[in-house]
């Protein structure tokens, strides 16, 4: 594949050294392999911070960043500072994602000259058992939303919660200039 823009991923870490390392090996697995890994640890009293750096030091794409806790949006509104990329996107460090999913998700985008492209997905049980999944049909075509009503009415009315979910997303930066989470806030 045909590498393109910069994909800056921000990963908030707090008290998840169980899920971690499944989680960042996902990130590096990727086909997609031209991205910036930004882990900010949140103040972990966990052995999260320690898996954190043993990364940086085996892949130059991680950065680390270590501060008091603040809570999640305040960690990623630091990582959106921080972030150098042509696309930004998050994922929970208690989730890991499929190894061709940037790779679809910026080939999507550039085919639809979109500014934000959405995927599905699942939700796995720590036995891995999958509990419910938000996949189409095989044979669903990509939605491409025009108008602003179109994205209204994908949002409220058809797919209300992964519209409004941060992690199943890659957004262009350059919507994210002047938009922060609000703290407190989840997403």
């Amino acid at each position: 594949m045909v590498q393109s823009g910069l994909i800056s991923i921000i990963v908030p870490v707090y008290n998840v050294e169980k899920y971690l390392e499944k989680c960042i090996d996902s990130i590096l697995a990727q086909t997609y392999s031209n991205m910036e890994i930004l882990l900010i640890d949140d103040g972990s009293t966990d052995a999260s911070g320690i898996i954190c750096d043993n990364y940086a030091i085996k892949d130059n794409r991680i950065k680390v960043i270590h501060r008091e806790n603040k809570g999640v949006a305040y960690t990623r509104n630091e990582g959106l500072d921080l972030a150098n990329g042509e696309y930004i996107t998050f994922v929970d460090s208690d989730d890991y994602v499929n190894p061709r999913m940037y790779e679809l998700m910026i080939q999507s985008l550039k085919k639809n000259n979109a500014q934000i492209v959405t995927c599905d997905y699942k939700r796995v049980q720590q036995d891995e058992n999958i509990v419910s999944a938000n996949l189409p049909h095989e044979n669903a075509a990509e939605e491409v939303l025009q108008t602003k009503n179109d994205k209204l009415e994908y949002i409220y009315l058809k797919h209300y919660g992964e519209a409004t979910l941060l992690w199943n997303k890659i957004y262009r930066s350059e919507l994210w200039k002047d938009i922060r989470c609000p703290i407190g806030k989840v997403y």
